[in-house]
């Protein structure tokens, strides 16, 4: 699963152009996301849809406190606009700082001895 960490990010940056900064939760506080508006633009739906699928799996896997936000991102799969991307940035960030703690429960067990 580590590799699928590692692609995560990757791939953000490679879509983005720049690396997510690090973030302490995966999304924020009281904020929820909502609907673009007529006006705005949708931004790179398909790899939206691809980065998302792919923390939505890693999710549903090894990282439970991201359901949270993977269910508020996935919502938006057939318009995401600037906001959606920010929150994407956020829980890529989130998942960039703890990569290194994120462990399946039997991996945890062999460490322990």
């Amino acid at each position: 699963m580590r590799t699928l960490v590692d692609e995560i990010i990757s791939k953000y940056q490679q879509i983005k152009g720049s690396e997510p900064k690090e973030y302490f939760t995966p999304g924020k506080p009281n904020e929820h996301l909502r609907k673009g508006s007529d006006e705005e633009e949708c931004l790179n739906t398909t790899e939206y849809r691809s980065l998302v699928g792919k923390y939505m799996y890693l999710v549903t896997k090894i990282f439970p406190e991201g359901a949270h936000a993977a269910r508020d991102l996935m919502k938006y799969f057939s318009s995401p606009t600037e906001d959606h991307w920010k929150a994407v940035e956020r829980a890529i960030g989130h998942l960039k700082k703890t990569k290194d703690t994120i462990k399946l429960l039997s991996e945890y067990r062999r460490s322990l001895g």
